[in-house]
């Protein structure tokens, strides 16, 4: 790849939103501080543990606005200055190489994209979720967040960032980022956190989740998928 072009794409801003993520901060900001040419924005919703306090520690950018993953997200891009985005859940645990391979397919001409991923257990079932989430970005080019979303930032800027919907927000943007341009996958395998599905059970979970990505896709409104998820929380 030719380095003037690479120059060009240099700093990736990397935005974390979160919520009561001190444990799993901890974790991941030394990996992230110790990388190149990174921007790092924690966007915090309101957490009442030391996430806060934590993301001060390792120096990285703060914010603080209210709970919702999109208007955090959109939040901490409106504080960007890379020229390319990258968002990043709090339990993630990104591969050595990750930043360099987003780096490369942007200057490619790719205008966005996402990672593999894989859960932190390695149960039969959780591989199979995996492996079937990888396919989908792969095929219908459908992403979501914890498979870490890539984007220009001038494409974001373009699009109008992420929709404030009080869920599906990633699906919803990737669907836009698409009819925009050429988007890729990249081969590095973000590790995320089985804790969803080892609070709810795994086939529950994973059965939940299926029925809100297909009412969504059908079309039901904001208001039905909120307050169906949120009975599903209590």
């Amino acid at each position: 790849m030719n380095e003037d072009v690479l120059q060009e794409v240099s700093l990736v801003s990397v935005i974390i939103p979160t919520l009561n993520e001190q444990e799993n901060l901890a974790c991941l900001l030394p990996h992230l501080t110790a990388c190149n040419r990174l921007e790092i924005i924690v966007v915090d919703g309101g957490s009442t543990d030391g996430t806060v306090t934590m993301a001060k520690q390792y120096g990285v950018q703060c914010l603080e606005t209210s709970p919702g993953r999109g208007w955090q997200m959109n939040a901490g891009a409106a504080q960007a200055s890379g020229s390319i985005f990258l968002f990043l859940h709090a339990d993630s645990k990104v591969p050595d190489g990750l930043f360099n391979a987003v780096r490369e397919v942007i200057a490619g001409g790719y205008i966005g994209g996402c990672c593999l991923l894989k859960f932190n257990e390695q149960s039969i079932l959780l591989k199979i979720i995996a492996w079937g989430s990888n396919v989908r970005a792969r095929f219908l080019k459908s992403f979501y967040g914890d498979q870490g979303i890539f984007v220009r930032g001038d494409v974001f800027t373009r699009l109008g960032g992420f929709k404030k919907l009080p869920l599906m927000e990633d699906a919803e943007f990737s669907r836009r980022l698409t009819r925009m341009g050429a988007v890729t996958v990249v081969r590095q395998t973000i590790t995320t956190s089985a804790r969803r599905f080892n609070k709810g059970g795994i086939m529950k979970t994973l059965l939940k989740m299926q029925l809100l990505k297909i009412m969504f896709y059908l079309g039901f409104s904001r208001t039905v998928l909120k307050k169906l998820y949120e009975g599903w929380q209590r």
